[in-house]
């Protein structure tokens, strides 16, 4: 109790909880997030990273918007921790390598830098039907990292989403998971 006295009156950095929409595949309708925004939004999160004075991040490594957050957070030196829905080679097969691009390259180069980590996968690979499960585990396994590595280190937890404001029911989505 008398601590948070204190840490009102300081600047402190903060921990960031990311949720994002994947890029989208060739003719999604209507799109949420196109290839020809991947610069705006890479800008955006930059921003936010840097206005936030975050030094944590957690996510997942979807294709898009997970990616670029990562990639954002690595380039300035921040802790980024990935938490994968599924191990490593499934997560890329159902999570990465699902629209055109280099993402599954992009990725593994951001696995290579000693600021990121992998953490393991909390499910196995269990079945098309219950990947939603596997991905609404994962956005809340996110959140209770962050939200306790904020706690143990007396700093601010801060949401940071890239998402097109449309409601969905759908478990493990962007939707969900900021809502």
């Amino acid at each position: 109790e008398t601590v948070q006295p204190v840490l009102a009156t300081l600047q402190l950095p903060s921990v960031a909880i990311f949720s994002g929409h994947t890029i989208d595949k060739p003719g999604l309708e209507p799109p949420r997030f196109p290839p020809a925004l991947e610069l705006r939004i890479r800008e955006r999160i930059s921003l936010s990273l840097s206005s936030s004075d975050v030094c944590e991040t957690f996510s997942s490594c979807a294709c898009g918007s997970d990616i670029i957050l990562i990639e954002e957070a690595a380039q300035l030196g921040l802790s980024v921790n990935i938490v994968p829905p599924f191990p490593l080679e499934v997560t890329i097969r159902k999570c990465v390598s699902i629209a055109p691009g280099n993402w599954e390259e992009r990725l593994r180069k951001t696995l290579s830098l000693p600021n990121v980590r992998l953490l393991p996968a909390e499910s196995d690979e269990i079945g098309e039907e219950s990947d939603d499960i596997a991905y609404d585990f994962t956005n809340r396994e996110a959140f209770g990292l962050a939200v306790l590595k904020s706690r143990i280190s007396y700093l601010p937890l801060i949401g940071i989403s890239v998402w097109n404001g449309e409601i969905s029911s759908a478990n493990g989505c962007t939707a969900t998971a900021v809502m």
